[in-house]
Formats: C-alpha cells, structure tokens, sequence
C-alpha cells in the first residue's frame, strides 16, 4: 500500500548565487545569536547549580516514620512504599488496578511520506532537482497527519478519534 509521486524543479544559475549569500548573511547572523544565547543560557545553569547546592546544604533526611513537629517549614527527603487503597478504572476497556496513576495512550494509523531527491547540473550553471515522494500507511502514530501538502492526494485527516488519551490519578496516597 503506497503512492508515488515525482516533480522535477530548475534554478538558474544566478538564483544559486543569491541563494548562497543570503545563506552567508543568515549564517553570521545566527553565529552572533548563537553566541549571546550561550551566555545566558550559561548563566541560567550557574544559577541553577547555585540554588541545588543551596539545597542540598540545607535539606534534612527523615526516617518514614510519624512526623516530627522540629521539621516543620525545612526541606526534608524521606523514602518509602506509596499505597493508596483507590482502584483506578478505565471504564472504555474495562480495565481495572490499584495504584497511583493509570494511563490510557491513544494512537492511530497514519500516512507516511517519504522523500528522495537527485540534483543534477544543467547546461549553463542550473541546477535540476527531481524529487520523489513515497507514501505509505503505519501504525503507532500519536499526532494525526498533516495534509496540507499538495502532494498528499490519497490520505485524509481524521474528523475525531473515537477514543482519546486519558491520565487517571488516585485521589490520595499514604507513604508507609
């Protein structure tokens, strides 16, 4: 199951020449940015470090035990089994378990495009592309196609998903 579709393009000579500079241009442009964004983004991560090993510094571990009023307002790290007598249901698939989070994920059958080209070197200085696409259906696809490509004449975007992605959580939990 799929479709092929070819289209072969020219550009000329002096259209590559104009290209290629406004690729230079663009390319300074973005090394400038790249620069100033790296310095920030620097900076966000030492002070993010700082604030870790701030914490770090200052947290308290607890035994899982009842709680102690002498920790009240520090940052404790405690560990333990987490139970909740909640049963989570599915009531869809009728599906049914004890814990803290059951997720359902959604997923569907979907076109899948495929493209190859080949550039060839005209007479003068052009260039020609002929570019292939393939398309062909597969599973396992969360996010529904787009088509707006004008190449896309057999596939179609669904109206609605029958069924939809869904999280249930337990309304509360006990640490043991």
């Amino acid at each position: 199951m799929s479709d092929t579709f070819t289209t072969t393009t020219h550009q000329s000579w002096f259209s590559r020449i104009g290209n290629s500079f406004a690729g230079v241009l663009i390319g300074l442009a973005l090394i400038v940015c790249m620069i100033v964004l790296l310095f920030w983004n620097e900076g966000r991560a030492v002070q993010t470090e700082k604030a870790l090993a701030e914490g770090a510094g200052a947290v308290v571990l607890v035994e899982n035990a009842p709680i102690d009023p002498a920790n009240e307002g520090k940052l404790i790290h405690v560990t333990g089994p987490v139970v909740t007598g909640q049963v989570l249901t599915d009531d869809a698939f009728g599906i049914e378990a004890e814990g803290i989070r059951l997720v359902r994920n959604v997923e569907m059958f979907q076109w899948v495009e495929e493209e190859s080209s080949k550039k060839q070197t005209a007479l003068g200085g052009g260039e020609e592309t002929v570019t292939t696409y393939t398309k062909s259906g597969r599973k396992g696809a969360s996010i529904p196609p787009n088509s707006s490509s004008p190449t896309t004449t057999r596939t179609r975007r669904p109206h609605s998903i029958v069924r939809s992605s869904r999280s249930m959580m337990a309304s509360s939990a006990i640490l043991r």
